[in-house]
């Protein structure tokens, strides 16, 4: 039981040296103009426009 609570606070006071390194990164830029493309810019109105126009291609019912 001595030799167990003798290695225990050896290993405690090992574990109280060990010391983290930061390592730097190269961190990357963002571009700015992320979603200004045509795609990015649609309204919701449009999507339902497209999606029900879809439907009717389809022969269903949009109500």
């Amino acid at each position: 039981m001595k030799k167990a609570l003798l290695l225990l606070s050896i290993l405690f006071f090992v574990v109280g040296f060990v010391k983290a390194e930061n390592l730097e990164e190269d961190v990357g830029t963002v571009e700015n103009d992320l979603g200004a493309s045509r795609e990015g810019s649609r309204t919701d109105n449009e999507v339902v426009q497209r999606e029900e126009g879809a439907i009717k291609l389809d022969g269903l019912n949009v109500a």
